[in-house]
Protein backbone atom coordinates (compact mmCIF):
# COMPACT_ATOMS: atom_id res chain seq x y z
CA UNK A 1 0.00 0.00 0.00
CA UNK A 2 1.00 3.33 -1.04
CA UNK A 3 1.32 6.16 1.37
CA UNK A 4 -1.99 9.44 0.12
CA UNK A 5 -0.34 11.71 -1.86
CA UNK A 6 -2.11 14.78 -0.69
CA UNK A 7 -1.44 16.68 -4.01
CA UNK A 8 -3.81 14.39 -6.04
CA UNK A 9 -7.97 14.20 -5.51
CA UNK A 10 -9.13 12.03 -2.69
CA UNK A 11 -11.96 10.21 -2.37
CA UNK A 12 -13.06 7.20 0.03
CA UNK A 13 -12.56 3.89 -0.83
CA UNK A 14 -16.06 3.32 -2.64
CA UNK A 15 -15.46 6.41 -4.40
CA UNK A 16 -18.73 8.68 -3.96
CA UNK A 17 -17.23 10.64 -0.92
CA UNK A 18 -15.03 13.23 -1.05
CA UNK A 19 -12.84 14.49 2.47
CA UNK A 20 -12.07 17.62 3.90
CA UNK A 21 -8.64 16.54 5.28
CA UNK A 22 -6.04 18.86 7.62
CA UNK A 23 -2.42 17.37 8.53
CA UNK A 24 -1.87 17.85 12.07
CA UNK A 25 0.91 17.25 14.96
CA UNK A 26 -1.91 16.66 17.51
CA UNK A 27 -3.11 13.45 16.41
CA UNK A 28 -2.48 10.39 18.05
CA UNK A 29 0.67 8.56 17.23
CA UNK A 30 1.33 7.49 13.29
CA UNK A 31 -2.21 9.28 12.67
CA UNK A 32 -1.09 12.98 11.33
CA UNK A 33 -4.18 13.44 9.10
CA UNK A 34 -8.02 15.06 10.25
CA UNK A 35 -10.50 13.96 8.10
CA UNK A 36 -14.09 14.51 7.64
CA UNK A 37 -16.68 13.29 5.19
CA UNK A 38 -19.92 14.89 3.91
CA UNK A 39 -22.85 12.84 5.43
CA UNK A 40 -20.35 11.27 8.15
CA UNK A 41 -21.00 12.84 11.64
CA UNK A 42 -17.60 12.90 13.13
CA UNK A 43 -14.07 13.04 11.53
CA UNK A 44 -11.65 10.97 12.37
CA UNK A 45 -7.50 10.60 12.19
CA UNK A 46 -6.26 8.65 9.75
CA UNK A 47 -2.72 6.96 8.91
CA UNK A 48 -0.42 8.18 6.04
CA UNK A 49 -2.24 5.15 4.00
CA UNK A 50 -5.65 6.51 4.73
CA UNK A 51 -6.75 4.22 7.28
CA UNK A 52 -8.80 5.13 10.16
CA UNK A 53 -7.26 5.12 13.63
CA UNK A 54 -9.89 2.59 14.79
CA UNK A 55 -12.04 -0.32 13.58
CA UNK A 56 -15.48 0.89 12.24
CA UNK A 57 -17.95 0.35 9.54
CA UNK A 58 -18.97 4.28 9.13
CA UNK A 59 -15.45 5.92 8.79
CA UNK A 60 -14.91 5.06 5.15
CA UNK A 61 -10.44 5.01 4.12
CA UNK A 62 -8.96 7.95 2.35
CA UNK A 63 -7.44 7.05 -0.91
CA UNK A 64 -5.81 9.08 -4.07
CA UNK A 65 -9.34 9.40 -6.72
CA UNK A 66 -8.00 6.89 -9.66
CA UNK A 67 -6.62 8.45 -12.42
CA UNK A 68 -8.70 7.37 -15.65
CA UNK A 69 -7.09 7.27 -18.64
CA UNK A 70 -8.23 5.78 -22.72
CA UNK A 71 -6.46 2.88 -24.36
CA UNK A 72 -7.29 2.39 -28.16
CA UNK A 73 -5.63 -0.03 -30.04
CA UNK A 74 -6.21 -2.64 -33.07
CA UNK A 75 -5.44 -6.03 -33.52
CA UNK A 76 -5.22 -8.49 -36.57
CA UNK A 77 -7.81 -11.33 -36.66
CA UNK A 78 -7.00 -14.62 -37.81
CA UNK A 79 -8.87 -18.07 -38.75
CA UNK A 80 -9.72 -20.46 -35.72
CA UNK A 81 -10.22 -16.53 -34.20
CA UNK A 82 -5.89 -16.26 -33.83
CA UNK A 83 -5.24 -12.76 -32.29
CA UNK A 84 -1.80 -11.12 -33.09
CA UNK A 85 -0.40 -8.38 -30.52
CA UNK A 86 -1.60 -5.03 -30.62
CA UNK A 87 -0.74 -1.98 -32.56
CA UNK A 88 -1.29 1.50 -32.26
CA UNK A 89 -3.11 2.34 -35.06
CA UNK A 90 -4.53 0.93 -38.46
CA UNK A 91 -1.84 1.47 -40.45
CA UNK A 92 0.27 -0.74 -38.78
CA UNK A 93 -1.71 -3.55 -38.02
CA UNK A 94 -1.99 -3.30 -42.07
CA UNK A 95 1.24 -3.05 -42.78
CA UNK A 96 2.09 -6.59 -40.34
CA UNK A 97 -1.16 -8.27 -41.29
CA UNK A 98 -0.74 -11.31 -42.50
CA UNK A 99 -2.39 -12.95 -45.71
CA UNK A 100 -4.74 -14.76 -43.78
CA UNK A 101 -6.02 -12.36 -41.70
CA UNK A 102 -10.00 -11.84 -41.66
CA UNK A 103 -10.15 -9.11 -39.19
CA UNK A 104 -8.73 -5.78 -37.98
CA UNK A 105 -10.72 -4.89 -34.96
CA UNK A 106 -10.62 -1.33 -33.36
CA UNK A 107 -10.74 -1.41 -29.45
CA UNK A 108 -11.30 1.77 -27.25
CA UNK A 109 -11.51 1.45 -23.02
CA UNK A 110 -11.69 4.06 -20.59
CA UNK A 111 -10.12 2.46 -17.37
CA UNK A 112 -8.58 3.15 -13.53
CA UNK A 113 -5.03 2.81 -13.05
CA UNK A 114 -4.80 0.03 -10.75
CA UNK A 115 -7.89 -1.72 -12.61
CA UNK A 116 -7.17 -5.52 -12.97
CA UNK A 117 -4.01 -5.55 -10.49
CA UNK A 118 -6.13 -6.71 -7.17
Amino acid sequence: MNPLCLTKPLCSNDGKRTPFILLSDKGPGGYPIVGYFEGVKHGGFYDIYGRWEADSDDKPTIINTPTKRKIKFWVNVYPNLVITHHNVSRQQSDSCAGVERIACLEFEREFEEGEGLK
